[in-house]
């Protein structure tokens, strides 16, 4: 008979399970009941530090391993079903599966009751024309939706606008009035977990689009470049601020000319190797 622990730690508080994990083990270990060894050989595990590595990122957790740590915690179904989806968005390295799942998690009642979050607040991050057809709209408000259509790169079709123009009225970006399309200047909030999900959707359909406009547009449309370099912690950080800054400086000077094009500017900055310790030669 497997042992089941008891926990109080609340499943739709997390969008991680590697987090849920760490806090249902924190909770187990103040109840004075956990030790990493026992918990992983009732899992069934043969390494005695398997969940701790999984916690940690250096291990990835299978289907049939989180079946089985839902049954040693004691989950009811609804909280088992939220675990296994969890896993499979945090293991998923498909942006639309991710979202899929994300847009199911919150069709749940513990977490529609936890999250204070439209579905047009989801949607408006996790397709990528919405923000460019915002912009295109401030120096063109009297276009149609078969004209944004047509104006997109890549295209969009004429049922899509319509659904992002419907969805950035009810969030209050954008109203309609006499002269065509009126721009808000409306802030949407990005900090909440749920729209962070969402944001991740948002850039990795961008860096897509970056990526196919090597090839579709010539190199005098289009400027990409890149740099490889070695850095300290600290010289990584006084980067990004520099690219903050820069981010604020290229706002200052966007153009609300009628004859101007939206153009999308990413900035990633990332490691490619691991952090190695050592005296230079």
């Amino acid at each position: 008979m497997i042992k089941a622990y008891s926990t109080t730690i609340e499943i739709s508080e997390f969008f991680d399970h590697r987090k849920y994990l760490a806090a249902v083990v924190e909770d187990l270990r103040t109840q004075g009941v956990f030790s990493h060894r026992t918990f992983n050989r009732v899992c069934g595990f043969s390494s005695p530090n398997f969940v701790q590595l999984v916690i940690q990122g250096k291990r990835n957790l299978s289907e049939q391993a989180a079946r089985r740590i839902s049954k040693v915690l004691g989950l009811s179904r609804e909280s088992a079903k939220v675990f296994l989806e969890l896993r499979d968005m945090n293991v998923t390295e498909d942006p639309d599966q991710k979202l899929e799942i994300l847009h199911s998690l919150l069709k749940l009642p513990a977490f529609v009751e936890r999250y204070e979050l439209s579905t047009d607040q989801l949607t408006f991050y996790s397709k990528w024309f919405n923000v460019p057809i915002r912009e295109l709209l401030q120096s063109h408000p009297q276009l149609t939706v078969h004209e944004i259509s047509q104006a997109l790169i890549p295209k969009v079709s004429v049922d899509e606008i319509e659904q992002s123009l419907e969805t950035m009225q009810k969030l209050g970006l954008i109203a309609k009035s006499a002269s065509g399309w009126k721009v808000n200047h409306t802030q949407l909030s990005t900090k909440n977990e749920v729209l962070h999900q969402a944001l991740f959707h948002f850039h990795s359909s961008m860096i897509e689009i970056a990526k196919q406009s090597l090839s579709r547009f010539t190199g005098a449309e289009r400027e990409v470049s890149a740099l490889t370099l070695k850095m300290t912690e600290k010289e990584f950080l006084l980067l990004r601020e520099k690219i903050r800054e820069f981010k604020r400086e290229a706002l200052a000077i966007e153009s609300s000319e009628s004859d101007s094009q939206v153009y999308q500017f990413n900035f990633q900055l990332f490691p490619v190797t691991e952090k190695i310790k050592g005296q230079q030669p």
